[in-house]
């Protein structure tokens, strides 16, 4: 829209329009930042497969196998869910610190 002399956009509305093309462009193209050569390999067994080693943490409150006494229920109550979380963290407790 020109201005009140017929001109076209002013200058600082067209420097601002420069610097966002440039800007955007320049975003695209990938960058390789010093340090962050791709270097890393995940490690591999002598067979092949990949070397899984180190710690691994399956502390969670979902047994592998349902109680024999909730083995007919597909639900349970907010009472059952409470005294088996509650069963589960007293064994967990007893077992590390007893």
């Amino acid at each position: 829209m020109p201005d009140q002399y017929g001109r076209g956009l002013s200058c600082s509305w067209q420097a601002l329009g420069v610097l966002t093309t440039f800007f955007a462009i320049s975003s695209l193209a990938p960058i390789n930042l010093e340090g962050q050569a791709q270097t890393w390999r995940l490690p591999h067994t002598a067979w092949g497969d990949p070397d899984l080693q180190g710690t691994w943490n399956f502390a969670n409150l979902t047994p592998l196998e349902r109680p024999r006494e909730l083995a007919g229920k597909t639900v349970l109550t907010d009472k059952e869910a409470e005294i088996v979380r509650f069963a589960h963290v007293s064994a967990v407790f007893i077992k590390n610190f007893a």
